[in-house]
């Protein structure tokens, strides 16, 4: 267990400490962040792969990879919409992996989609079951490239439903899950929160 905590520390650290730099350094002169954004997205497959090494993470690591995923999805400039569509697909498939004691993580992951999907209106069709691809023409969640798993060609309301099943009883992953699902603006006690400050909230 304490290899696990230490590892996912480290993995976590070195996506940060990337990101950081490149947001620094990429003032001075052009930088890619590609390979730190393949990263994170990696770490997100080994958490859908092995749900159990959640409870690896110590707060101040969860803390730390809500500011990564902030800092890239949130703060930063515009990535391609299949980027970020792949990421909201296996953020939604984290969810639906994770163990009920995981509700906290589960929380943040879906205030995140709420802000992308904000942030990114195209992705709305990701909510019109026509827009599913078949064959070649689908998401396959074994590629570990973003740009390249076809995640613009998914329907992602019954990933939503599968969630809302998951957690009847809590009120803030009902209220994300609708309201991101119909498009609707989040309560002001919600909406009013930058991630980090959800985090810091429902930490408590």
């Amino acid at each position: 267990m304490e290899e696990s905590k230490t590892l996912l520390h480290f993995r976590i650290s070195c996506i940060f400490g990337q990101i950081e730099i490149i947001n620094q350094l990429g003032k001075l002169v052009e930088l890619d962040d590609k390979e730190a954004i393949i990263t994170l997205y990696q770490l997100f497959i080994d958490f859908c792969k092995f749900p159990k090494l959640t409870r690896s993470l110590e707060l101040k690591d969860q803390e730390l990879l809500v500011k990564t995923i902030q800092k890239v999805f949130i703060q930063k400039r515009q990535l391609s919409l299949e980027t970020v569509a792949s990421f909201v697909k296996i953020f939604l498939e984290t969810c639906s992996k994770l163990a009920p004691e995981d509700v906290f993580l589960v929380k943040n992951l879906m205030f995140f989609i709420k802000l992308m999907i904000q942030k990114y209106t195209t992705l709305t069709r990701l909510f019109e079951e026509e827009n599913e691809g078949y064959g070649l023409d689908m998401y396959n969640s074994k590629i570990e490239d973003p740009q390249a798993t076809n995640a613009l060609r998914t329907y992602i309301v019954k990933d939503f439903k599968v969630i809302q099943k998951k957690y009847p009883k809590d009120l803030e992953i009902q209220t994300l899950a609708r309201k991101t699902e119909n498009q609707e603006r989040l309560p002001t006690h919600l909406a009013s929160l930058t991630p980090i400050e959800f985090f810091r909230r429902y930490s408590s």
